[in-house]
């Protein structure tokens, strides 16, 4: 599925209020901090670096956004500490004010200057993962006597602890961010909470892990190196987003790229015209019913646009492009003339073997054990469906008796039935969209 861009924001009731009751508690206790003894070059520089990781978030993750520098920074200054008991004591409050100040500044600039969308209930949570280290470090006590920033000073404590003790908190932290994350995502999209799960571990865990590595090796750098470990420990993670953001460039013309081989069928007479982009939308609607990753909905929708590419090594074009009523060896035939082609884009197997297996009857699944992926079998519904209606609403209940009588044999009666769902409002599909990003430049 495409992501939305735009200027947008989105609030979570919820999630803000929490922030917003953390934020006046820590604020009404900062009079009460030595801000005397604390080192404010510090914190204004690692608050610089919370800033500009906020402006230099991921792309391609939707309004919630990455920013794996911001994370460091905010880590960082968590876990702060030197080997006198007069600097870089302040308390938790400083990091929650500090942390929540740079975040304002820098989605504000996102916001206002490139027209980004922005998810205020995943930044509130996010708040919520950083207070929690921040006071589990620097106010908590350990055994009522010491916290872990006075047991981090205290010179005769090992420093392989006070480092371990720094990336349990910090995974713990982020750990609870995590989850909310999910939790948030459930609520607003329906799906299952393992899909959602696997999908955050796979997208935004590793990048996620780099950042706090790198926060912790920062808090340790600056105990010794003073404000020079923060350019030395910051530079690698700024690096790696350069690198992760080349290559969803390379995605997104990539994408763009399909877009318009999808519509070479439509130029040359061989489909109706926006066939591949309204059974691509029409198979993002029912993946998105049948609880279908992110990863997975992508793959979808590139073999929808390009699933009837193959039409092209035909010397005559099927009549009004319906490959549903051609014989089935043709139809194989053409699966399998689509599926090279997707291949020579450099797209995944994934989605060569989803062009494959669009020609392949649903019985075969059943009776011969045959490897039928879920999204192949969805193609072949929506393709299906499309060319029974010729994408005319009105023709909706005559292209779902159609593909009635061949539930059990060609069609997933599960698919069927979602896709019935799904379009029972009789409301025209519109081309899909292909290639959005975020809108943050790279």
């Amino acid at each position: 599925m495409t992501k939305e861009s735009g200027r947008r924001i989105v609030a979570g009731p919820f999630a803000v209020l929490i922030v917003v009751a953390i934020l006046v508690a820590a604020v009404l206790h900062l009079g009460r901090d030595d801000l005397a003894a604390t080192d404010f070059t510090v914190i204004v520089a690692l608050t610089a670096v919370m800033y500009f990781g906020e402006i230099l978030r991921l792309r391609g993750l939707g309004p919630r956004g990455l920013s794996p520098l911001a994370v460091a920074g905010a880590i960082g200054l968590c876990f702060s500490y030197q080997a006198t008991e007069r600097n870089l004591v302040y308390g938790a409050d400083v990091v929650i004010v500090a942390a929540s100040a740079s975040l304002l500044v820098g989605i504000s600039t996102l916001w206002l200057r490139w027209r980004s969308t922005i998810d205020v209930a995943a930044y509130a949570v996010r708040i919520i993962a950083i207070s929690l280290a921040a006071i589990l470090f620097r106010s908590i006590s350990l055994d009522g006597d010491r916290t872990l920033l006075q047991c981090a000073q205290d010179t005769r404590f090992p420093r392989w602890r006070v480092a371990l003790f720094m990336i349990l908190v910090a995974i713990g932290a982020h750990a609870v961010e995590l989850a909310l994350q999910v939790l948030l995502r459930r609520a607003r999209e329906g799906r299952p909470i393992g899909v959602i799960m696997r999908e955050d571990l796979r997208e935004m865990v590793p990048p996620t892990l780099a950042a706090v590595s790198t926060g912790v090796v920062l808090a340790l750098g600056i105990r010794s190196l003073n404000l020079l470990a923060i350019p030395l420990f910051v530079l690698p993670l700024v690096l790696m987003r350069y690198a992760m953001q080349r290559q969803e460039r390379i995605n997104q013309s990539r994408r763009q790229a399909i877009a318009a081989l999808s519509k070479m069928t439509d130029l040359a007479g061989y489909t109706r015209a926006d066939h591949a982009a309204r059974v691509a939308q029409l198979c993002g609607r029912v993946g998105l019913q049948l609880g279908l990753a992110d990863s997975e909905m992508a793959d979808l929708e590139t073999a929808a646009l390009m699933h009837d590419i193959g039409q092209v090594s035909l010397g005559e074009p099927i009549p009004g492009g319906a490959t549903v009523d051609a014989a089935p060896r043709d139809q194989q035939r053409i699966a399998d003339e689509g599926a090279e082609i997707v291949k020579r884009t450099g797209s995944p197997e994934r989605v060569v073997s989803i062009v494959q297996q669009q020609a392949v009857p649903f019985r075969r699944l059943v009776e011969e054990g045959e490897r039928l992926s879920l999204s192949a079998r969805i193609l072949k519904v929506c393709n299906a469906y499309d060319d029974f209606s010729g994408g005319d609403p009105s023709r909706r209940d005559a292209a779902l008796l159609r593909l009635r009588l061949g539930l059990g044999y060609e069609y997933d009666p599960e698919v069927v039935q979602v896709l019935a769902q799904v379009t029972a409002d009789s409301s025209e599909l519109t081309p899909a969209r292909s290639g959005a990003g975020s809108g943050v430049p790279a």
